[in-house]
C-alpha cells in the first residue's frame, strides 16, 4: 500500500465530501481491492501482537475512507433524488446508485400521491384541459406537479454550483471569474471561490476542497 494510493483515496474522499454536487465515481482499484484482502489474511497468521494491531489499524483506515466516500454520495442522492434521476446527471450515477434513486423517487411521489394529489384531484373538476384563451391549459395536479419538480431542480443545480467552497490548488489551474477575467491558482495555495469556477478542475482531481458553505 503507498503513500500516493492513500492520499488518493483521502483526496477523493475530501473532494467528494464537500462538493456541494455529486461527483463521478471513482472505483475501489482492483490493486487496492487485492491488497485489503491479502492484510486481512496476514494479519490472521502473523504471530507478533504489536504487527497484527497495526495490520488492523491499516485495514481499518482504508475501509473508514471507502465507507465514507460511498456515505457522502448516498447522502446527498438521498437528499435531492429528483435531481439525479434526471437525464443530464444519469453519467454520475452508478447502476446501484441509480436503482436507489429512482426506488427514493417513485417512493416520494407515491407518498405526495396518497396524501396530496389524490385529495386534489378528488375535488377539481374532471376535465383537467380547460380552455382559456387561445391556450388549453392542462390543470392535472401531477403534469402540474411534473413540471414544477423540473423548474425547480433545474434551479437546484444552480443554486448548488454557485455555493463558495475552500479549495486548494494542487498544480497551476486557470479559470475564468467575473467579467471573463482569467484567474490563476498557484499550487499548494487555498482560495474561497464559488464552486462553479473549479468544477471541471474537481473533477479532473486538479483541486482539493477543504470546506463548503
Amino acid at each position: 500500500m503507498s503513500t500516493t494510493q492513500l492520499d488518493t483515496l483521502n483526496r477523493r474522499l475530501a473532494n467528494e465530501r464537500y462538493s456541494p454536487i455529486l461527483l463521478p465515481y471513482h472505483e475501489v482499484p482492483k490493486d487496492l481491492q487485492s491488497y485489503l484482502k491479502d492484510l486481512q489474511e496476514d494479519e490472521k497468521s502473523e504471530n507478533n501482537g504489536t504487527v497484527r494491531d497495526a495490520m488492523s489499524l491499516l485495514g481499518h483506515r482504508i475501509n473508514y475512507l471507502i465507507e465514507e466516500y460511498h456515505r457522502h454520495r448516498l447522502r446527498k442522492i438521498s437528499d435531492h433524488p429528483f435531481l439525479y434521476t434526471r437525464e443530464e446527471m444519469l453519467h454520475l450515477l452508478t447502476t446501484s446508485e441509480l436503482v436507489y434513486a429512482r426506488g427514493l423517487k417513485d417512493l416520494l411521489l407515491q407518498t405526495l400521491q396518497r396524501g396530496y394529489m389524490d385529495r386534489l384531484k378528488a375535488k377539481l373538476p374532471t376535465e383537467t384541459v380547460i380552455p382559456i384563451g387561445t391556450e388549453h391549459v392542462n390543470f392535472d395536479p401531477i403534469v402540474i406537479l411534473d413540471e414544477k419538480l423540473d423548474e425547480t431542480t433545474g434551479s437546484l443545480v444552480e443554486s448548488l454550483l454557485h455555493k463558495m467552497v475552500v479549495v486548494t490548488a494542487l498544480m497551476n489551474v486557470e479559470t475564468t471569474g467575473p467579467g471573463e477575467r482569467t484567474l490563476t491558482l498557484k499550487p499548494n495555495e487555498t482560495y474561497i471561490l464559488p464552486f462553479a469556477l473549479i468544477y471541471e478542475h474537481v473533477r479532473m482531481e486538479q483541486v482539493l476542497l477543504r470546506c463548503s458553505a
